[in-house]
């Protein structure tokens, strides 16, 4: 990560019609409350916790579990939840094919042609994350990929990412969002960000929270699209991404308990069905990609190569910078 005063912005891979970038900035940076107007209209995945705030505009939690969005000159203020500042990889997509897959995946809406991306964030699936995660690291170890295949990828990876922001755009219309209700999910989504491997139980939650703990789970449910239980299981299992093939080295037995889970047997069982492989066989995939990378060439098995638009491709996975 750059120290302080090092800029926090790298683009790794560009051509005429998408970007791919880095954010690393740590919390002592200048820049980090405030890194200036966007450059481009973009969808960001976070690796760390962060509170964001646009102007005219609630503060949000953006953490491993959701996916971000910036439309061209948006002006915002970050503040810091995790020791490890804000560390998250970005996808820039020209402003006019934004729009076109923005009016695609909603048709029924209004758009603004100056603001293709109609919310801020939305909860990101298990196998979008996983996806960009393999185009980013794919990408950051140099492996050559051709501009088509990039860009094809990357249109998959928008039109989900927008299915999601979609269903999130449709709560908006709940009649029974107050901002206090909000105000109470925000809050959830902080405790759980900064101790998500800490086994709390509802009872902590709500008594910190000052709430009954059916008020807890119903409006937790209600406005986040998802349970608590569900919310902390994928911010373990995407800081585990994280540890499975960097150093120090972890086993899979630590890298399961220090995430949160009981036992091995239990983070193995969820992280397949949330991102359709087991933890062995996520290390093997960085390795075949390492050992493809000296060649500067990844050779996909037949049956999974990509169906973009329809099915994500389950290429291998280089080592996560």
């Amino acid at each position: 990560m750059p120290g302080a005063g090092a800029h926090p912005n790298h683009v790794l891979y560009e051509t005429g019609l998408v970007k791919i970038g880095a954010f690393r900035c740590a919390r002592d940076n200048p820049l980090f409350e405030n890194s200036g107007p966007i450059q481009n209209d973009c969808f960001v995945f976070p690796r760390t916790s962060v509170v964001i705030e646009h102007d005219h505009d609630r503060p949000f939690v953006a953490n491993p579990n959701v996916v971000t969005f910036y439309n061209q000159r948006d002006e915002y203020r970050r503040r810091p939840v995790s020791e490890d500042g804000d560390r998250s990889d970005w996808f820039a997509v020209g402003h006019d094919f934004v729009l076109d897959v923005a009016c695609h995946v909603s048709p029924q809406l209004e758009h603004r042609p100056d603001r293709p991306f109609r919310v801020t964030h939305a909860l990101s699936t298990p196998r979008a994350y996983a996806f960009q995660r393999q185009l980013f690291a794919t990408i950051s170890r140099r492996i050559r990929l051709e501009s088509l295949e990039v860009e094809e990828r990357i249109i998959w990876l928008l039109e989900s990412v927008l299915l999601s922001a979609r269903e999130q755009d449709s709560r908006k219309t709940l009649p029974d969002r107050v901002r206090r209700r909000g105000e109470l999910v925000h809050d959830a989504k902080m405790l759980l960000s900064s101790e998500f491997a800490r086994d709390v139980s509802l009872s902590e939650l709500a008594e910190r929270l000052d709430v009954s703990v059916f008020h807890l789970c119903r409006v937790f449910r209600q406005l986040a699209g998802c349970s608590l239980h569900e919310y902390r299981n994928q911010l373990r299992l995407r800081w585990s991404l994280e540890h499975l093939d960097t150093g120090p080295p972890r086993t899979l037995v630590s890298c399961a308990l220090e995430s949160g889970f009981s036992s091995h047997s239990h983070y193995g069982s969820a992280f397949k069905r949330s991102f359709g492989q087991t933890p062995s066989s996520f290390i093997r995939g960085i390795r075949a990609a390492e050992i493809a990378s000296q060649n500067s060439k990844i050779h996909f098995p037949r049956n999974v190569r990509p169906t973009l638009l329809l099915n994500p491709p389950k290429f291998a996975l280089a080592r996560l910078p």
